[in-house]
């Protein structure tokens, strides 16, 4: 079953626990939401592993915000995760349990 949440509702509650627990005022909240994810929106990548709709393990990219979500690697053979980067971020490589 494929991996879906919505990062705007992961926003939400960070910002209704901070209020609950007294971290931030009730004032204006959705102004807060909307201007965090309009600074985040372009900021890299995100790179995780996440069941496909095919049953295996894939390695996934999404910008911060949630946007541009795409399956990197489609390998319904293989079951990868562990994303590592080169330092200057040209390349990366994903390790499969499944190699071992």
């Amino acid at each position: 079953m494929p991996m879906h949440f919505d990062i705007r509702l992961v926003a939400i509650w960070i910002v209704l626990l901070s209020i609950f627990f007294g971290v931030l005022p009730a004032t204006s909240i959705a102004d807060k939401i909307a201007t965090l994810m309009e600074e985040v929106k372009t900021k890299g990548w995100i790179v995780f592993p996440a069941r496909s709709d095919k049953g295996d393990w894939d390695l996934y990219r999404m910008r911060p915000d949630g946007s541009q979500r795409r399956n990197m690697t489609n390998t319904p053979e293989a079951n990868e995760s562990y994303p590592l980067f080169s330092r200057d971020g040209t390349r990366w490589y994903g390790s499969s349990p499944d190699a071992i």
